[in-house]
């Protein structure tokens, strides 16, 4: 699992940045916190459509395999 920082977000796509760089086409899946009680996190089953490399960071603007998030909470957190 890596970390990253969720820079925008939509019903269609997001765009994250990384330490580790991805390449253009990679799936991956999105795991998203949310400040709610219950159910606080979203999967979104993802592809990388572009990658913007920066000196700190890497960042990957990826397109949503649907809108609908999947509520589960991902391996090695709780």
């Amino acid at each position: 699992m890596v970390a990253g920082v969720l820079r925008n977000i939509s019903s269609s796509g997001a765009m994250l940045f990384l330490a580790k760089p991805l390449s253009t086409g990679a799936k991956l899946d999105i795991y998203v916190m949310l400040p709610l009680q219950g159910k606080k996190w979203m999967k979104y089953p993802a592809r990388v459509v572009r990658v913007e490399r920066g000196i700190a960071a890497v960042g990957a603007a990826v397109k949503f395999d649907s809108a609908r998030p999947d509520f589960r909470i991902p391996l090695g957190r709780v």
